[in-house]
């Protein structure tokens, strides 16, 4: 359950687009009682207000308030999300009093690969991740990837027009996903009697493809195919400690503990077998589940596993995330006899360092950007005067099925891999959803040109937007 923040923002830019800072307040319901990890929202709201851009002076105030609401906690992208909203629509507004061309207006202002690492505002109080920097990326290049794909300068005029009875508008956003929280992830690796590996690791499976990514990272490194390799997860007998599935970090951070495991079994694959076959650990050759000599002397890893191999191992990253990237651009029609707003065209493009299983990748790129849209247009809380929430069930609180939103594309990037680990992967679970609601509302306002429509809220329900174009005559724009 995602809290709706409060938000007194203002943005500061010279005449020609460059941004020179941003400030404010923000005010977030945790409802009656703080949950498990309820102030990441705040904090990451505040830190993540400016986005991917280069935001020289960023001042934001974040409170969190108790109420007799429903208590909210973590989901999907918290904090993030609402603060690409709150900047996709500051920036879109000053565009639009400059005359500057929306894309224009972030292409100015996205932070540069030869400013890598980019120090994003520091939080204060401090704490876990306080400071932090985005790693690596060249963000240009997604946003000029995602607008060649969308045929955005084809597009854009359409830019308010009515057609058919419905006015079609166009919008484009940038984000960075922040992933990898530390502190550490485990991982334990044996070599069994029947010559497969048993993968343990402390990540923890939600629905996210962690046995097929962890599979594939570790037959990958140990040169097995993929059905002599079998993941266990979830268990306290398994391994001492884990730490969960988190802040898209399972890949980030079990992947890499699974990837130095494998390594270090296979060094002690090949000391095993070099005493074995009276040779060098350096002239061991492992190949197809056999380790070999140049001379063609061979034992198998079945006959190894009783020397008991096992490795026992953990990667840490000191909290240092990694950042992926990206850019995503809409193209709705709204008929304002209705309020309906339809989807035509999304399309999202990010750069995850590094792609592991595509399948998987897109998967949770389309279900991100779903669940986003179901929160910019139909999911919403509703309470009376007395603090009772009235939209209880499903009957009452909509959610997105199949047939909402059809037409999503997805493409993945892997350009620029992260230094902070040894895979150079980037966390992909969230990424997608983050520029959403921002997006909406900015594609609903550019259709609504005419009116003079503002979104500043969410959802953007059928009777709000049918509000937006009833208070102005519209002109309409051939």
């Amino acid at each position: 359950m995602r809290a709706r923040p409060i938000a007194k923002v203002e943005i500061a830019c010279r005449r020609d687009g460059t941004i020179l800072g941003l400030r404010g307040e923000v005010f977030i319901d945790l409802g009656a009682y703080v949950r498990t990890n309820g102030l990441i929202q705040p904090r990451s709201l505040a830190q993540c207000l400016s986005g991917p851009y280069r935001v020289p002076n960023v001042r934001i105030t974040a409170t969190a308030l108790l109420t007799n609401k429903t208590p909210s906690g973590t989901y999907r992208a918290p904090g993030r999300y609402e603060a690409s909203f709150f900047c996709e629509r500051l920036i879109e507004l000053a565009a639009g009093d400059l005359g500057i061309d929306s894309a224009e207006m972030r292409r100015r202002n996205l932070i540069g690969m030869a400013e890598m690492p980019y120090r994003l505002a520091r939080l204060e109080p401090g704490g876990l991740a306080a400071d932090t920097e985005c790693d690596s990326g060249d963000y240009g290049e997604a946003l000029e990837r995602c607008l060649s794909e969308f045929r955005w300068a084809e597009k854009r005029e359409l830019a308010g027009r009515l057609i058919d009875g419905r006015y079609h508008g166009i919008a484009v956003a940038c984000f960075i996903e922040g992933s990898g929280a530390g502190p550490k992830e485990t991982a334990r690796l044996d070599l069994e009697p029947d010559g497969t590996v048993s993968v343990y690791v402390g990540s923890a499976a939600v629905g996210q493809g962690l046995e097929t990514v962890m599979m594939q990272i570790a037959a990958d490194t140990l040169g097995l195919p993929l059905d002599q390799v079998r993941v266990f997860h979830g268990s306290t007998p398994h391994l001492q400690e884990g730490y969960g599935a988190f802040a898209s970090r399972s890949t980030v951070l079990g992947g890499s503990a699974v990837f130095q495991g494998a390594r270090a079994l296979l060094d002690k694959i090949r000391v095993a077998a070099a005493a074995r076959l009276s040779s060098s650990a350096d002239e061991i050759e492992l190949v197809d589940g056999h380790a070999c000599t140049s001379d063609g002397r061979s034992v198998s890893f079945a006959d190894l596993a009783v020397d008991g191999l096992r490795v026992d191992t953990a990667f840490a990253n000191n909290n240092k995330l990694t950042y992926s990237y990206g850019s995503a651009a809409a193209h709705v029609a709204v008929d304002l006899g209705t309020g309906r707003v339809e989807l035509l065209d999304y399309l999202v493009v990010e750069d995850v360092g590094r792609i592991v299983n595509p399948l998987t990748l897109h998967g949770q790129a389309i279900g991100g950007v779903v669940q986003g849209l179901g929160g910019a247009f139909m999911e919403n809380l509703v309470y009376d005067a007395s603090g009772q929430l009235l939209t209880g069930t499903l009957a009452d609180y909509l959610i997105p099925t199949a047939t909402d939103f059809p037409r999503i594309r997805a493409i993945a990037l892997e350009d620029h891999p992260s230094p902070s680990n040894p895979l150079g992967v980037k966390g992909a679970g969230e990424g997608a959803i983050i520029p959403v609601g921002g997006l909406m509302a900015n594609a609903v306002a550019n259709a609504l040109t005419s009116f003079g429509a503002k979104p500043n809220q969410l959802p953007l329900s059928p009777a709000r937007v049918w509000l937006m174009g009833s208070s102005t005559k519209s002109v309409d724009i051939p």
